[in-house]
């Protein structure tokens, strides 16, 4: 399996409402707006809003079973964007989790409560800078000789 991620899929109670949540904070629909699910890309990832009933049928149970908890954040390039950010998703209609606070990790982040209660972390991280299109890619740790695929030469495994 390539280590990736293509789809999330969160479950909603009311799809109407959690496509005008996403609207407000900006976000352009892939899918038709009065389609029994609603999709936005983002980047090398899609996010899918899925009925909770529609997705228990696909599963053959209550897609709230089992799991663990999930946090998604969308991580920004400035510092100053968090505050911006936080404000606008509770303006959407997000309920505050936690306010814009100074980590111990060096950056700065809050969290908010969808409309469905998911919770999204918004934050900027300064040992995980963004890349083009807003790409996250996380750095790797090094190893002892200054590469990050422990194979000692720095050309590969």
């Amino acid at each position: 399996m390539e280590q990736r991620l293509s789809l999330l899929t969160l479950v909603t109670d009311d799809l109407a409402r959690i496509r005008r949540w996403h609207a407000a904070l900006g976000w352009r629909e892939a899918t038709d707006p009065a389609g029994p699910v609603a999709v936005w890309n983002l980047g090398a990832l899609a996010l899918m809003r899925c009925p909770r009933a529609v997705l228990a049928e696909e599963l053959g149970r209550d897609p709230g079973a089992g799991g663990g908890a999930v946090t998604l954040a969308h991580n920004v390039s400035g510092r100053e964007d968090v505050a911006r950010l936080h404000a606008a998703a509770l303006r959407a209609g997000a309920t505050e989790v936690a306010a814009p606070t100074e980590r111990a990790w060096g950056g700065l982040s809050s969290y908010v409560a969808d409309p469905d209660g998911h919770v999204w972390e918004i934050c900027w991280n300064p040992g995980a800078p963004l890349g083009p299109g807003g790409a996250l890619h996380w750095p790797e740790a090094m190893d002892g000789d200054g590469d990050a695929d422990g194979g000692g030469d720095g050309d590969g495994p």
